[in-house]
């Protein structure tokens, strides 16, 4: 058990694989969670995924002998790029997938990696940034085109048939979790 103040043991290589194999196992199984979830509101799936997380990290950070004084303790903008970053995308993306197809929306939700990309050419170049290059724009309009293939290529497979409500929540969800992700970088004390 360790004091206030210390720094947590480095993770071997064993247990950081294994913290990566659940992370994934966790990851990919959201979307088929949420579409077996059946009529449950979106905001209450919300509002459990997050209880049950809380409590999971609370028990965690006690069997680890963390100070949990210490683990509410943050700056308020980091607090609130949380807040909006994590509730935002997980609401939009369960809204997303309880009203438009879960394919359709999960292939535009996916579009955070290209978001990430793009917002993080415009971070100052001391956080990681650089400028909007035309290699950027390139990756990125080829990335566009592939996601588009993907929704409208095969027209009997992908009708974009569902809600359009739930389609602006799928890309809300991607442009949330890009700007969490890349908000990020501007809170490195974090």
């Amino acid at each position: 058990m360790r004091t206030r103040g210390q720094e947590p043991p480095p993770a071997s290589n064993h247990s950081a694989t294994w913290q990566g194999v659940a992370a994934i196992v966790i990851w990919s199984s959201l979307a088929t969670l949420t579409t077996l979830s059946g009529p449950l509101p979106p905001l209450q799936m919300t509002a459990m995924s997050f209880v049950i997380a809380t409590c999971v990290g609370l028990v965690y950070g006690l069997m680890n002998g963390s100070c949990l004084r210490a683990m509410f303790v943050m700056p308020v903008p980091a607090f609130l790029l949380g807040v909006i970053g994590l509730l935002g995308y997980h609401a939009a993306y369960f809204y997303a997938l309880k009203t438009a197809p879960p394919l359709e929306a999960s292939i535009i939700s996916y579009l955070w990696p290209l978001l990430i990309v793009i917002f993080s050419a415009f971070l100052p170049l001391e956080r990681g940034g650089g400028h909007f290059s035309w290699r950027v724009a390139i990756g990125a309009l080829l990335s566009a085109a592939g996601a588009a293939i993907a929704l409208l290529g095969n027209s009997s497979a992908l009708t974009l048939s569902g809600s359009l409500s739930g389609y602006a929540a799928a890309l809300a969800a991607a442009i949330i979790w890009a700007t969490y992700s890349v908000g990020t970088r501007l809170l490195p004390h974090v």
